[in-house]
């Protein structure tokens, strides 16, 4: 069985918008419309894994990716990322240097590089988010840590 879940990219236009904002570097203008539409297609491996993690776009400049959490993740850090989340679907916590916060649809949450975090789904279906990665995220800079609370 596979699923089909259609993005609307004004969410990923809203997270742009406040990416580029924050670059200290003279970005090309992209603009995005919600009538454009990215499909992610998730199949049965990847709806029986706890997280998959969906490349949407990538520049010189940041990645978007589309990320469905049915479980949950480790404490980690990005060293050299800056990482800003905006969630689609679904309730999960996010701890943040022992912070724990709930997110629902709609929010939107910022984690500079170097930071201790982590996301666990807390509702009763996946959570679905967009996450924006800058620079680029090519699957390295994810360090895992043990926090002073864990086994």
């Amino acid at each position: 069985m596979i699923l089909r879940y259609k993005v609307f990219t004004k969410f990923i236009f809203l997270i742009c918008l406040i990416n580029i904002s924050c670059s200290h570097n003279k970005l090309p203008l992209r603009i995005i419309t919600q009538n454009q539409i990215k499909e992610v297609v998730w199949s049965e491996k990847d709806l029986a894994k706890d997280i998959v993690v969906k490349l949407l776009e990538s520049n010189k400049y940041s990645s978007i990716f589309f990320i469905r959490l049915k479980g949950s993740e480790k404490p980690h850090i990005h060293a050299s990322h800056d990482l800003s989340v905006y969630v689609i679907k679904g309730q999960s916590s996010v701890t943040i240097e022992n912070k724990r916060i709930v997110l629902s649809p709609g929010d939107f949450v910022t984690i500079p590089k170097g930071t201790v975090h982590w996301a666990q789904n807390i509702g009763k279906s996946p959570a679905e988010v967009i996450a924006i990665f800058s620079p680029p995220y090519k699957g390295k800079d994810k360090i895992l840590v043990q926090q002073k609370n864990q086994k």
